[in-house]
This record gives structure tokens, C-alpha cells and sequence, in this order.
């Protein structure tokens, strides 16, 4: 501050700027006493006269810089209170007063304290103050006005108790409007997805809000480019996202085979179009929002995906799906799961259990004496005529000829069958 002559440093501004009055100074002129009445008066005087032209500047629409309103009008301890009462004593309340700027594209040039956002300071590509402006008509403050001007303007919005931090909701609103509009663009530039799902997991932690509240949000687009609800759970009418591992660029087709179609209603997949980095997927993991497709989780909740009471086309399904994991691994694990997966077996009579159905003579040596057996002894004893309709269908009729057709091969999946 001034005093005709500048003083020290003892001697702040409380604005971005000099201010310079009569002020009843220290002998050696090097401070003010702002607890004296002349001060104290100068200094409220000053406060007034800022605002004053913090709100002609808005209210002529005059073509100054943007930084010029606010350094006028955010002033910091322990003047602070001094502007505020300034603001009020004109009829416009600093929490109202429509007088800051923006980043441009959203509908209004300035804004107050009420719409107001400032950016958490996160480095992002496409979740960005601009793009959000145009896509979602945020007000968020421009990081160009330099990290000083936006800690004066966050002390004095949380001073009149609107601190300009975005909240849960807010940042959740902002991210679908990201998703939505990248997915509506037809965006399937994998750098794209990842940048965005890179700068999701920056920005909840500059805020400090908990990624898990994206949960439910319709955040990763399916393979038809329909937005899923981001959840690693599931709920209530929105089943477990689940992102394919073992793929890469340009091998879409390796990895562990996709659920059968006849149940695709109880799993989504993240498109294999979109890419998302390793470190992001296991933030987006760990906060429940997403989950890796494992097909032996799969294959041991088999029983409750398929239900009491199955048709046909979804246990061949199931079947043909069990076969291509037990192909794609071939590890034990996957083998004990088949085992004890409850699949069912096309036989003579229809689908019977893995368990309570015999090879018949097309599948193995043994089979072939059993086969015969039973045909001879099916007239006279109805139990043998009943353990018939349990042989395995030469070569899987109903569903081992599919298996054949897609892999050129067949062979016997591990599951348990009868001893004869």
C-alpha cells in the first residue's frame, strides 16, 4: 500500500493491486494502523470503491482483461470482511453478484458464487474446464487467471459459504456428459477412451471424492455403443460390468471367450474398442466400478445364471461356451470348475446332467460295450431302458457337431460322467 510513497512490505495490499490514501502511517512510515478510524475508514472506502468498479466494468460490458475484475474484487484477510460489506452496501451481495469469469462456451460470460466452479488443478485431455463448458455449460474459472487470482477467489467464495470445489454430484454429471458426448461423436480412438478414463481417476483424486460414487452412472459404452451403468456388483436392473483381459491392439479375438449369447442379459461388456490403462482399471476395480472378466467365476455361478429351469438353446450354448474356456486355459482350475458346473449333456432322451449320463459308443471303448448292453437288455428291464435314454448322443448331436464345425476338432470335456 501506498501512502503518497510506498511503504514496506509490512504494508499489504489486500487486492492484486496498490492502494494508495492519507493513511495515518508509523513514524518511520513503513505500515498503517488499520485499527485506527482513519485507516480503518480509508480502507473501507477502498473496498467500496472496488466494488463499485468491479460491477461498472460488468455492468457497461466493458472490453478490459478478464484479471482486472478479479483483482478488484477478491481481497484477502484481513481486509476481506471490508469487500463483502462493500458488496452489500450497494444492493449486491458478493454471493450473488454475477461478476466472474468463465471459461468460454458455456451460456453466460460471467457468473456469481452460486454457479461458480474452480478446477481442481487436475492435467487432463478430455475431461477439460473448455470441453466441459461446450458439452455440459459448466462455469468454471479460468486457469489461465493463474493459480495466485484462483486461491484469492476460493478464499473469498468460502468466505460468504460458497466454496467453489465441485461436488459428488457435479463431477458425476460432468463425466456422463463427457461419456455421452464422446459416444455420440462415434469416438473409438482407443488413445481417446484411455485419456478420458486417465483424467476421470485425476480429477476424483484432486478433489479428493471417492471415485466408488461414479457408481450406477452410465460411464463405459458396450460394444452397440449403449452407455453402461458402472457397477462391479451389479444393481437393481443393471448387471456387473466386466472389462476382457488377454487381449491386444488388433487381436480382438484372443482372450478368454464371451458368456453365450442366450445369456448375455446377465453380463455387459466393456467394448473392446475402448482402452483403458492399467493403472486407471485398477482404480476403477477397486472402487467397485468395473470388474475383469474371469470365465471361471463365470463358469462356477453357472448354475444360478442358467436358472431352474433352462431351454434347450441355452444349455447347448453354455456347453459350446464351457468347451472354448476349457480350450482357451486347459488349466486344472478350469477343469474342476467344469466338474462341478452342473452342466447338462445332450443324451438319447434329451439333457441330463453331466453326472448322471454315460459315454456312449461313438465317445469310448467302454461306452461301446455299454451301448450295446443296454440295447439288448432295454426290452426286457425297464431300467436298462431308462439308463439308454442317458448315453451321450454320438458325437454331441445337439451340441458337439457346433463344437466341431468352429475349432476343426473334438474332444472330451472334462466333466464327470457315471462309472458303468
Amino acid at each position: 500500500m501506498f501512502n503518497f510513497l510506498p511503504m514496506d512490505d509490512r504494508a499489504v495490499s489486500p487486492m492484486a493491486g496498490h492502494i494508495d490514501a492519507p493513511f495515518f502511517a508509523d513514524i518511520d512510515r513503513r505500515s498503517i494502523k488499520p485499527d485506527l478510524p482513519l485507516d480503518k475508514y480509508l480502507l473501507e472506502v477502498a473496498a467500496r470503491t472496488a466494488a463499485q468498479a468491479a460491477l461498472a466494468i460488468v455492468d457497461g460490458d466493458l472490453a478490459l482483461p478478464e484479471n482486472a475484475i478479479v483483482d478488484l474484487a477478491s481481497w484477502s484477510d484481513p481486509h476481506m470482511a471490508k469487500l463483502i460489506e462493500a458488496f452489500a452496501g450497494l444492493g449486491r451481495p458478493l454471493a450473488d453478484a454475477g461478476i466472474w469469469p468463465v471459461v468460454e462456451g458455456s451460456s453466460a460470460p460471467r457468473v456469481s458464487f452460486s454457479d461458480l466452479y474452480a478446477w481442481p488443478g487436475a492435467h487432463t485431455h478430455q475431461l477439460t474446464p473448455a470441453k466441459l463448458a461446450n458439452v455440459a455449460n459448466a462455469a468454471i474459472l479460468p486457469p489461465s487467471i493463474g493459480e495466485a487470482r484462483l486461491g484469492r477467489v476460493r478464499a473469498l467464495a468460502a468466505a460468504v459459504s460458497l466454496p467453489l470445489s465441485p461436488s459428488e454430484d457435479t463431477l458425476s454429471y460432468w463425466s456422463e456428459a463427457i461419456v455421452t458426448h464422446l459416444a455420440a461423436k462415434g469416438r473409438h480412438s482407443q488413445r481417446l477412451w484411455r485419456d478420458f478414463y486417465d483424467d476421470v481417476v485425476a480429477v476424483y483424486a484432486a478433489t479428493s471424492i471417492p471415485l466408488s460414487s461414479l457408481e450406477g452412472k452410465r460411464l463405459f459404452p458396450d460394444g452397440d455403443g449403449k452407455l453402461l451403468r458402472a457397477t462391479a456388483g451389479g444393481l437393481a436392473g443393471a448387471p456387473p460390468v466386466f472389462h476382457r483381459i488377454g487381449k491386444d491392439a488388433g487381436r480382438r479375438g484372443e482372450g478368454p471367450p464371451s458368456p453365450p449369447s442366450s445369456l448375455s442379459r446377465k453380463f455387459r461388456f466393456l467394448s473392446q474398442s475402448i482402452e483403458i490403462s492399467e493403472p486407471s482399471l485398477r482404480v476403477f476395480e477397486k472402487a467397485g466400478l468395473l470388474r475383469r472378466y474371469d470365465p471361471l467365476e463365470v463358469l462356477n455361478g453357472l448354475n444360478g445364471v442358467l436358472g431352474s429351469s433352462p431351454i434347450d438353446n441355452q444349455r447347448r450354448e453354455a456347453l459350446i461356451w464351457a468347451y472354448r474356456v476349457w480350450r482357451n486355459t486347459g488349466s486344472k482350475a478350469v477343469e474342476d470348475g467344469l466338474r462341478e458346473a452342473g452342466l447338462s449333456i445332450p443324451c438319447l432322451a434329451g439333457w441330463f446332467p453331466a453326472s448322471d449320463s454315460f459315454f456312449s459308443a461313438s465317445w469310448t471303448t467302454i461306452g461301446r460295450t455299454l451301448e450295446l448292453y443296454l440295447h439288448e437288455a432295454s426290452p426286457q428291464s425297464a431300467d436298462a431302458n431308462e439308463q439308454k435314454g442317458k448315453l451321450v448322443c454320438q458325437f454331441c448331436e445337439l451340441a458337439a457337431r457346433r463344437i466341431r464345425r468352429s475349432t476343426g476338432r473334438l474332444v472330451a470335456l472334462p466333466w464327470r460322467t457315471r462309472s458303468t
